[in-house]
């Protein structure tokens, strides 16, 4: 009886086929594109705004600011903790890609203002600074427009076929590419162009991701059912 359940097993999931040769055939592959390139945005803005920036406004930016753990502290527990079920019940009152693709847009608009204010806030002393709080805090926001919808929008844009294995492969793909290395970047880009050349970093990024998802297949899929 046993042998003959896993004989069953066997041959169900050789009639499913290989997921990771499913994800990569030809009409899974626009799936898995379009998911690595809607998640680097949140990969390479969230290592900088919330990893690379404390050290920058305390390491890098001349005369450092005080508190600047506290201020990115605050900006990730408000935007992107308390703010985040406020952006994901916007999404689904206007639709996942329209408030990804305005959030996208915001940070690419938004980053070379926020982050010269970043660099040029006068320093408070033991007070934190107002400035970088609310620049910071604009950053935040818009990153969260992006991010509280994207894994909704990942789920739900892949057909139920290759949609495990197409966003597990695009999700870490864009995390090992471009997040992981978007602190080290974002240093190098600074120590040769100032803040300026972050600021293009980020909206480099976030133009690649807004126009992967606008340009991204469009059927929405039922995840329940796998259905449309």
């Amino acid at each position: 009886m046993a042998t003959l359940t896993l004989q069953k097993k066997k041959s169900s999931l050789a009639s499913a086929g290989n997921p990771i040769v499913t994800a990569f055939d030809k009409e899974h592959r626009p799936y898995l594109l379009m998911t690595t390139l809607a998640t680097v945005i949140w990969s390479c803005t969230f290592y900088i705004l919330f990893i690379w920036m404390p050290i920058f406004m305390t390491d890098i930016r001349s005369p450092p600011l005080n508190n600047a753990f506290a201020i990115t502290s605050l900006v990730l527990f408000t935007t992107n903790v308390l703010f985040f079920p406020l952006a994901g019940a916007l999404s689904d009152l206007i639709g996942r890609r329209q408030l990804m693709i305005f959030g996208g847009t915001a940070i690419a608009t938004l980053s070379y203002p926020t982050l010269l204010v970043i660099e040029n806030a006068p320093d408070h002393g033991q007070y934190m600074n107002i400035y970088c709080l609310l620049a910071h805090g604009t950053m935040g926001l818009a990153l969260a427009l992006y991010g509280a919808p994207m894994c909704a929008f990942l789920v739900e844009s892949v057909p139920a076929t290759a949609r495990l294995t197409s966003i597990s492969f695009g999700y870490n793909l864009a995390q090992m590419m471009v997040g992981g290395i978007s602190p080290a970047a974002a240093t190098i880009m600074c120590d040769r162009y100032g803040i300026v050349g972050v600021a293009h970093l980020v909206s480099g990024v976030a133009i690649i991701s807004v126009c992967g998802v606008a340009l991204g297949p469009r059927k929405i899929y039922d995840i329940r059912e796998g259905k449309r």
